[in-house]
């Protein structure tokens, strides 16, 4: 009878439940790993910080489409702003999950 995928992910789960732990891991490289994810964020701090130094929009004045793409440029700045902090703050939090989980593979020898 041919295994089909359930049965593979069960084998992996069962392997990762009761295996012998084969994953090395050194704190040279965690320490370099977590250097790249902060230095990831830095560089999108940085270039949130240029976005914030753009000069404001003229008067576009009367026309309607040139309204409209006044105001969609304004909300593109605003999502590009939005997406840069939230992307940081989730590197944040990966950057302290994989210092917690380094930890115990470290340790775990």
């Amino acid at each position: 009878m041919q295994n089909n995928w359930l049965d593979s992910m069960n084998g992996l789960t069962d392997v990762a439940k009761h295996g012998e732990p084969d994953l090395k891991l050194t704190t040279e490289v965690r320490d370099a790993y977590i250097k790249a994810v902060h230095d990831l964020r830095d560089l999108l701090n940085e270039q949130l910080k240029k976005i914030n130094a753009l000069p404001g929009y003229g008067e576009p004045g009367d026309l309607q489409s040139a309204l409209q793409t006044k105001t969609n440029l304004q909300h593109g700045i605003n999502d590009l702003k939005r997406v840069i902090g939230e992307y940081t703050k989730y590197l944040d939090a990966f950057a302290d999950t994989v210092t917690e989980a380094g930890k115990r593979l470290i340790h775990s020898g």
